[in-house]
């Protein structure tokens, strides 16, 4: 039935909306340098040696902090989107 298939796709872009939103929120909660790295890396996909020039800092580095800005974003996630 085409009209609830229009009503389930309306629904999972209110869910994918909303968890977006939640990503959003997560990711302003980091610290300003690993928001940073983390937005220019994974949503803006700039060039991990472009980044490193410009921030400054070693390829090694932007990777913990990737790594720390994913966990630290699991975790918000985690606590409040997955558990609510």
């Amino acid at each position: 039935d085409l009209h609830r298939v229009d009503r389930r796709q309306r629904q999972m872009c209110k869910e994918t909306e909303e968890l977006q939103h939640q990503i959003d929120l997560c990711v302003d909660k980091l610290p300003q340098k690993y928001a940073m790295v983390f937005r220019m890396k994974t949503i803006q996909e700039i060039d991990t040696q472009v980044i490193c020039k410009e921030l400054d800092i070693s390829s090694s580095n932007l990777w913990v902090i990737i790594h720390r800005a994913r966990m630290q974003l699991r975790k918000c996630l985690e606590d409040n989107w997955f558990n609510n």
